[in-house]
């Protein structure tokens, strides 16, 4: 029995015994969020200086003034604001692709408004 290579090529193969069929896949929205952010890779830089400057240098102090100011200083929430806010630093710097990075700086947005909230009906609940 002799083997040959073959170099034409085979377009829409389908064995006898089988029905050809088209699966629908479906997305939900973190998989279309997670794709956005793998789009997103080409302006890098500009979500670093997002990571650094909106995040680190405006976000994280308003959430502080709001821990000391409506928060009476508490500990626990100084603990938490730094548990959310460093690893957005730590990606940053570590070059992490847009896949990575925005996630974490959109979940650190969420916590610290919730953070904020928090503080706020801790304020005027003691009020």
């Amino acid at each position: 029995m002799q083997q040959a290579i073959s170099t034409t090529e085979v377009h829409d193969f389908v064995a006898t015994d089988q029905h050809p069929s088209v699966k629908k896949t479906s997305k939900n929205v973190f998989s279309k969020f997670i794709n956005w952010c793998e789009k997103q890779e080409y302006s890098r830089i500009l979500w670093l200086v997002v990571a650094l400057l909106v995040q680190i240098a405006a976000v994280l102090p308003f959430t502080l003034a709001a821990i000391i100011f409506m928060g009476n200083n508490s500990f626990p929430l100084w603990v938490l604001a730094c548990v959310i806010n460093v690893p957005v630093l730590i990606i940053s710097l570590a070059a992490q692709p847009t896949k990575i990075t925005i996630p974490v700086i959109v979940l650190a947005w969420t916590a610290d408004v919730l953070l904020i909230l928090y503080c706020a009906v801790l304020f005027y609940l003691h009020s």
